[in-house]
């Protein structure tokens, strides 16, 4: 009997340890019944709630998500028309311990974790793609600048040059 049940622990798949890993993290979500179902519907999508696309996972239409993604957008633009320098990505963790603190005043869900992830991709990757693109446009700016100089001291070079 020890035998059987060292194979059976041994050849257990990852489709079943996935399920049981999944079954353990939602079970407050999962009821009885619906334990078969939920096992199925995860081997059918591996990516599970691992993906932030999925809409099982992530409430897109929380108030709070909305805002979010509003607040990305009104950065963009003002990066965008005034160039300036965004420091919001050195105060995410501050701004994450908070947010796992306060989440039930303002969410639906709690996601924000100890190791700030889920921050990272909703707060940090778009400002920091923000400032990447001022870095871009900073470059390009000092290019046109350039050749404009360059330009500038060749007129002087040519109209030195007739009058000589």
């Amino acid at each position: 009997m020890r035998r059987v049940r060292t194979w059976n622990r041994s050849t257990t798949g990852d489709e079943r340890l996935s399920g049981l890993c999944l079954l353990s993290v939602h079970r407050g979500k999962i009821g009885k019944d619906n334990k078969d179902n939920f096992i199925e519907n995860s081997v059918k999508n591996p990516a599970g709630c691992s993906c932030f696309l999925n809409e099982n996972c992530i409430e897109w239409g929380d108030p709070w998500l909305i805002a979010l993604l509003s607040f990305h957008i009104l950065v963009t633009f003002t990066c965008l028309s005034t160039r300036n320098y965004i420091l919001l990505v050195y105060f995410s963790e501050n701004i994450n311990e908070v947010a796992a603190k306060n989440w039930n005043l303002f969410s639906r869900q709690q996601y924000f974790d100890s190791k700030g992830l889920f921050i990272s991709v909703v707060f940090c990757i778009p400002i920091l793609l923000n400032c990447m693109i001022m870095v871009i446009m900073t470059n390009l700016k000092q290019a046109q600048l350039r050749q404009r100089i360059k330009e500038m001291n060749m007129k002087e070079r040519m109209r030195l040059a007739k009058t000589d």
